[in-house]
């Protein structure tokens, strides 16, 4: 488990443990064996009262998806659970964090604009939320 927003948080390091905890109890209750593939990555957002998770974002486990603050080295040779990551300092955010990384569209977005006017846009994600209903 890692932090994915590289901004230090100094009050992250007292309730470590805590998120810790409910993210894996959350992947227990809500993903664990509902996927086909045993290998997934997944995002999660805690709200600041810690009573609610959400879960944002699944992928598959490949290395075209973010480590985050490990090496994928580590991942894929890890023989147990590794504890949550956390960013150790604000310099340590500084050097993580990806230029213009704020500014990005998921990648299933963009690939659907495919070059399209906003507009043309729009209605093409508009139809392909519908169709995911």
């Amino acid at each position: 488990i890692s932090q994915r927003d590289m901004t230090y948080y100094d009050f992250l390091k007292g309730i470590q443990e805590e998120l810790e905890q409910k993210i894996i109890g959350f992947y227990e209750d809500k993903i664990k064996g509902k996927f086909p593939d045993p290998d997934y990555t997944f995002d999660v957002y805690i709200t600041r009262n810690r009573e609610r998770i959400y879960l944002v974002d699944f992928n598959p486990f490949a290395q075209k998806t973010d480590a985050l603050l490990f090496e994928w080295e580590e991942l894929l040779l890890a023989q147990e659970r590794i504890p949550l990551r956390l960013l150790a300092s604000e310099a340590a955010g500084q050097h993580m964090r990806q230029p213009f990384a704020f500014n990005r569209y998921p990648s299933d977005v963009t690939d659907l604009s495919n070059g399209q006017t906003v507009a043309d846009f729009a209605e093409a994600f508009y139809k392909k939320v519908q169709a995911a209903k």
